[in-house]
């Protein structure tokens, strides 16, 4: 069986108290990687934030691999493992 390469990404902003503020979900009809996937959802996520918010936000994500990248998003990609 092929995989379908088909997807869906979700995102919530909730205020400090925990309280669902805005929510979306959207159909990927092409999917390259589940990582891809991930980054679609954050950043769904950042449009759905306000536009001049200057509150304190976080971002959630169970993706490490994505976290990892964020961190590291200054640093030149042959750098990024630390292994030269």
């Amino acid at each position: 069986m092929q995989d379908s390469c088909v997807g869906a990404v979700g995102a919530v902003v909730r205020c400090s108290s925990g309280q669902l503020r805005v929510a979306s979900a959207r159909r990927l009809s092409s999917v390259r990687s589940a990582l891809l996937a991930e980054a679609e959802a954050l950043k769904e996520w950042v449009r759905l934030i306000p536009a001049g918010t200057q509150d304190h936000i976080v971002a959630e994500t169970n993706c490490q691999m994505l976290v990892s990248l964020w961190k590291n998003r200054g640093t030149p990609f042959r750098n990024f493992d630390n292994s030269e």
